[in-house]
């Protein structure tokens, strides 16, 4: 079965703690990052459960995926950041 992973804030804007999707499917999250808030005092793991995803200390680890099973990785970047502060 071939399937896309698409991680989004991996620099740690809203969560201010990098990587939570990578490395969840590593299998290096601690679970204590489930726990950390945003500036509304939303939880990752709360921000998770209103997008349909229920992750718990329980299955956290179930995310993991064997890395032989995996065949590639692309990292896209589409950065603007100059020409937005440019155009003000």
């Amino acid at each position: 079965m071939d399937q896309v992973i698409a991680f989004s804030d991996e620099e740690g804007v809203r969560f201010q703690s990098t990587f939570l999707g990578s490395a969840a499917l590593a299998g290096i999250m601690p679970v204590s990052r489930l726990e950390v808030t945003d500036k509304s005092g939303i939880s990752v793991q709360d921000a998770l459960k209103e997008n349909t995803i229920d992750i718990s200390e329980e299955n956290l680890l179930q995310l993991k995926y064997d890395p032989a099973s995996v065949w590639g990785c692309v990292e896209v970047h589409n950065e603007k950041g100059p020409v937005l502060e440019w155009v003000g």
